[in-house]
């Protein structure tokens, strides 16, 4: 009787844990079906964007294949011979605006090196320069 009885009572714990055990691994499988569907359908909705985008920044850049390097060359010397004239006038103007003033230290964190460096080059030009034209 205490065995029959011992066997009952371990059946209905087992059932029950069996029971928990297969609710579980049903919520389980339809989470893990239900996220499988999910992350497909996020997929097929964004491969063709993905390769819109790619098919137009080939497009964008197949556009720089047509532009002839002398024309770089011709706005690159254009960019510097305005950044040249305008500015000094800017230096001026930066001394009695603050908007200016912000501006000033922007050129400086960013472009100071480079400009530094064109206007030693346009300084050694004009030194060559004058050593050509005095002999």
């Amino acid at each position: 009787m205490l065995r029959t009885s011992s066997e009952a009572i371990a059946l209905t714990y087992m059932n029950y844990y069996k029971d928990r055990t297969d609710n579980f691994f049903g919520f389980f499988l339809g989470t893990m079906i239900a996220g499988f569907f999910f992350v497909l359908t996020t997929i097929l909705i964004m491969l063709p964007k993905i390769f819109s985008v790619n098919k137009t920044n080939m497009k964008v850049l197949s556009l720089f294949g047509y532009i002839v390097p002398e024309e770089v060359k011709k706005l690159a010397d254009k960019c510097q011979q305005y950044m040249e004239d305008h500015l000094d006038e800017v230096d001026i103007q930066k001394e009695y605006s603050s908007y200016l003033y912000s501006k000033e230290i922007l050129l400086k964190i960013f472009l100071n090196p480079y400009f530094q460096v064109k206007k030693k080059i346009k300084k050694r030009e004009i030194t060559i320069k004058k050593k050509n034209l005095s002999n």
